[in-house]
């Protein structure tokens, strides 16, 4: 997994000795690459795939995906934008 930007500068600052030698930049971006233990990864797969079965689901009742935050979504009721979030 890579980890970016102010994550990285936050884990600097819990154990700089321990994360210093894995950091690389590139111009002024922090990367910092990590291997992930099966659990995390089986719970990150787990949320994306509930979020879209969600996003799945909700599209039956019209609601539209939010064109600037695909985790927002849009219904128009008597002339009226509702959005659920």
């Amino acid at each position: 997994m890579k980890i970016r930007d102010s994550l990285v500068d936050i884990l600097l600052e819990i154990d700089k000795d321990k994360h210093r030698d894995f950091v690389i930049y590139y111009g002024k971006d922090k990367l910092l690459c990590v291997k992930m233990l099966k659990v995390l990864h089986g719970m990150l797969i787990a949320s994306i795939l509930c979020c879209k079965k969600f996003r799945k689901d909700i599209k039956v009742i019209v609601h539209k995906v939010n064109p600037c935050a695909i985790h927002l979504m849009n219904k128009i009721i008597n002339g009226k934008q509702y959005m659920l979030t």
